[in-house]
This record gives C-alpha cells, sequence and structure tokens, in this order.
C-alpha cells in the first residue's frame, strides 16, 4: 500500500444539484430500424460495477440523436439507481471510466454530472460511503413492493468531499490498493472452492472412495431422507405477521453461507402461526429461478412458496444433506423441473 501522505484543509459539504447537473430520462429499451444503434449502461452495469468502460456495455438499443446527446457518457459521469424493491438499493453509483461514444444511459438511471474537478477514480468511491447511501434509503419514497428516490431529492442529497485534487487522488490510490488485495483473496478463495467442489463430487458420487470403504452406494429418493414441507408466504395486507424475530426465508437470502438463522424480511410468532413452522437444521432447496441452492436453517423459521423444506430424519444429518445436494446439483437440477413438491420427493439420489 503506498504511503500516506499529511492532509489538513477542511472538508467541503453540499448538495448534489450544487457540484453537478442531474439527469433523468433516459433510453428506453427498444429497437427501432429509423433511429441510432447505442449501447446502455444498465441498472445491473451500476450494481454490479464501481469503475464502468466500453467493454462492459453489452444492451444494444435505437435512440434518436438528440436523445443520445442528452444521454451521453463521458469520461467521469456518475450514474446512479434511482428505484429498486427495497430502499438499501437505491443511490448504488458507478463512474464512467472513459468516453462512451455510442453509451448512453437508460431510464432506470439517473446521471449526475459534475461541473467541478474531482478526481476520476475518487468519484468511484465517494458516493460509496454508508453516510450517503443511508440518506438515499431515507430520502425514496414507496408502498413496500417499489421504491423511487426522485429527480429533486437527488439534487437535494449530501455530499462531503475533500476540496483538495491531490487529497482525491490520494484517497482513490489507498482505496484502489484494497480492492487490488480483495481482488486476489476473491480469485484465491474461487480457487479453493472450485478443489473443493470437484473433491465434494467425487467423494459423494462414489468416484473415489476414503480408505477403509468399499462396497456398492444406495439409490434413494429425496423423500426417504424426511418429511418435505413448500414454503408459504404470510399475508402482506397483516402488519402483525411482519418485523419479527422469526426468519422467512427466500431464494435472494441463500447465498454462500451454508447456516442460517437471520432473513432479509422477518415474520412474528403469528406470522408463523398462519404459514408452515419448520424446525432447526431443516435443509432448505430452491425450486424456482436458481434452483438447487441449498442451506441449513438452523432456528425455528419458515421459508417461502419458491423453496423446498427438507427435515431430515435420524438416519440422516441435515449438514450431509445439504453438502450432498451442493455437489451434485448440476446433474440431477438438469433431469427434473422441480416447480412441484411432488416432482422434488421422488428425485433419485445415489447415496
Amino acid at each position: 500500500m503506498r504511503n500516506q501522505q499529511r492532509f489538513s484543509c477542511e472538508w467541503e459539504t453540499a448538495q448534489l444539484g450544487e457540484i453537478g447537473d442531474i439527469s433523468g430520462a433516459g433510453v428506453d429499451k427498444k429497437v427501432n430500424s429509423n433511429e441510432l444503434s447505442v449501447r446502455l449502461v444498465n441498472y445491473l452495469d451500476i450494481y454490479n460495477n464501481t469503475f464502468l468502460y466500453s467493454k462492459d456495455l453489452t444492451h444494444e438499443v435505437t435512440a434518436k440523436p438528440e436523445k443520445v446527446r442528452h444521454c451521453a457518457v463521458e469520461k467521469g459521469d456518475v450514474f446512479f439507481t434511482p428505484s429498486s424493491e427495497v430502499p438499501d438499493d437505491i443511490g448504488t453509483s458507478a463512474i464512467a471510466m472513459e468516453d462512451i461514444s455510442d453509451g448512453v444511459y437508460s431510464y432506470h438511471v439517473v446521471r449526475l454530472r459534475l461541473k467541478e474537478n474531482w478526481d476520476v477514480s475518487f468519484r468511484g468511491y465517494i458516493f460509496q460511503t454508508k453516510e450517503f447511501l443511508d440518506e438515499a434509503s431515507r430520502q425514496c419514497e414507496g408502498s413496500g413492493t417499489r421504491y423511487v428516490l426522485s429527480l429533486p431529492k437527488f439534487r437535494s442529497m449530501v455530499v462531503r468531499f475533500p476540496p483538495s485534487l491531490e487529497e482525491q487522488r490520494a484517497i482513490a490510490e489507498v482505496l484502489s490498493d484494497v480492492d487490488g488485495l480483495i481482488n486476489a483473496l476473491d480469485a484465491l478463495i474461487a480457487k479453493k472452492r472450485a478443489i473443493k467442489q470437484a473433491t465434494m463430487q467425487q467423494l459423494l458420487t462414489g468416484e473415489t472412495r476414503l480408505p477403509g470403504f468399499s462396497g456398492d452406494w444406495e439409490t434413494k429418493r429425496v423423500s426417504e431422507f424426511g418429511d418435505i414441507i413448500t414454503g408459504a408466504t404470510p399475508s402482506t395486507k397483516v402488519n402483525a405477521f411482519w418485523n419479527g424475530t422469526f426468519p422467512w426465508i427466500t431464494p435472494t437470502d441463500i447465498t454462500s453461507e451454508r447456516d442460517m438463522t437471520v432473513s432479509e424480511r422477518m415474520i412474528t410468532q403469528e406470522g408463523l402461526n398462519a404459514i408452515r413452522t419448520l424446525s432447526p437444521n431443516t435443509v432448505l432447496v430452491t425450486c424456482i429461478a436458481s434452483i438447487g441452492k441449498n442451506a441449513i436453517l438452523r432456528t425455528t423459521g419458515s421459508c417461502n412458496q419458491q423453496i423446498n423444506a427438507v427435515t431430515p430424519n435420524a438416519a440422516h444429518k441435515s449438514s450431509f444433506c445439504t453438502i450432498f445436494l451442493n455437489s451434485t446439483q448440476i446433474i440431477f437440477w438438469q433431469m427434473l423441473e422441480l416447480q412441484q413438491q411432488t416432482s422434488f420427493q421422488k428425485l433419485l439420489l445415489v447415496i
């Protein structure tokens, strides 16, 4: 990491509307033969990247010349997500690191074009502070299913920044070094996970046997591992069902963590009573969208209807079930569509 210089000038506070021009009304996702071909800066481009380059834009559409000029992508432009299903995703930002001659931003995106000469890389970090994102979350408006931060409210958003260009560059260099370390660790973790996955595939299909073990493996249906329940959703119109202490797992809650005790949306005892209660050590398997993702519910809770839950019987441990499902999902999720609980129950596994 580079040596850090000492800076003493006071940081300034300003509204976004004071330091730049905020614009919306982006390009629609359509193609017309009589318009110019362009590439979109989409919502997910911003959500998945901090720094945007021409190679990152893959969505081709068309737009009229005046629209292309209005929504152009220039080096240093900052793009924000103005809406989402959850308030915490609003205000996510990405910075254009180069002029993109055929680039435009979509109608789901807000652009900030700064009037001041800020360091380009610094722009990629300054709007990612907890302070800024918390304000975006507070300022947005919504009904519970969709939240939006309007252009006037974007313009009134406040940001603190060092006026010194040298300090901005120094901060960006330090954070860039940290990003480099994180990327190196992520690559190492991905490599170790690939090794683990290959080892699991060999051990949990019988391709490789551990010393001291022999004999044929058995074939069993998933239903033989334990009781199977498909989740449900408490009524969203009943406030008494929500914001409680019991996890209500959805597919988006299941990521890389195997053991689950909390969820994005928690339910109350009343909400739990209204659907199906799952006991601790229940295996959760997604059956719609990202089919086959799985985890273990380590506490009393429930799940939605996009998940099949397996409560292992005395002959099987939940940890074995979820490891086995992880190792073989590439094989058996291609064999069967799991939208129905009955199909899931009949699925054959070799153990």
